[in-house]
């Protein structure tokens, strides 16, 4: 195994088509309100590896994960919540919710995701 961190190695990922694939499945079997829109899928993907190169330099997206363990599904989780903070003004009530439970989805689902790996 390589020396690189977590988060590196998800950067690499996240350019593969394998990436845009597991984006979709999040979306569509955790019931995302947006799952067969591309665009959508598209730009949060891209905003997932902006997230990643943030974490990469440092910054944490959440408490329970040191930046450099950061993994694909964590930045997909916090994109899509920057995305729906960030733009609350401009989604329908019924969608925000949709949206936000979501979010709430993957986090019990996948609790792991949200935890440090043990090494």
């Amino acid at each position: 195994m390589t020396d690189h961190s977590i988060v590196e190695r998800t950067i690499d990922f996240s350019g593969l088509f394998e990436s845009e694939v597991l984006t979709e499945l999040l979306l569509r079997y955790y019931k995302h309100p947006l799952a067969d829109d591309k665009e959508f899928r598209n730009n949060l993907l891209e905003a997932a590896t902006g997230a990643l190169r943030h974490a990469a330099a440092g910054m944490k997206l959440i408490d329970s994960l040191p930046a450099m363990k950061t993994n694909f599904i964590v930045a997909i989780w916090y994109s899509e919540g920057v995305s729906i903070s960030t733009d609350d003004q401009d989604i329908p009530t019924e969608m925000m919710l949709e949206r936000k439970a979501w979010l709430e989805r993957i986090q019990r689902l996948i609790p792991s995701c949200f935890q440090e790996p043990e090494e």
